[in-house]
């Protein structure tokens, strides 16, 4: 009888022990949680600080005419009386090259059919 007392109490223990380690368990997957939300949160906050240095950057360098006269010049073509805005053509791609060779194929072959010189 000994043995058999010994092994229903073990069974016992064992349950006692499996519903007593279940709220632990959920306990330590939630603090697992909460400390990836925080390492998430920290990062945003990072960016956010990054994002506002670089706006405060931004408007010191707005507030500065010098800076703002040259956004002016390059964003919307101003000018100060006296000066003339030049442009420079930029060079042509391979691709623009590819149209213009496809397209003087064309008025080759145009011309052949028609028989324009």
């Amino acid at each position: 009888m000994k043995k058999k007392e010994f092994k229903i109490i073990l069974i016992i223990l064992i349950i006692i022990i499996a519903f007593s380690s279940y709220p632990i368990t959920k306990e330590i997957l939630k603090n697992i949680e909460i400390k990836n939300e925080i390492a998430n949160i920290e990062n945003q906050i990072n960016d956010l600080k990054s994002q506002n240095e670089n706006l405060k950057l931004e408007i010191e360098n707005l507030q500065n005419k010098n800076i703002l006269e040259l956004e002016a010049k390059a964003k919307l073509n101003l000018k100060k009386s006296g000066e003339e805005v030049m442009f420079i053509p930029q060079e042509t791609t391979q691709e623009n090259n590819k149209d213009t060779d496809i397209a003087s194929k064309k008025e080759r072959n145009d011309r052949d059919f028609f028989g324009k010189n």
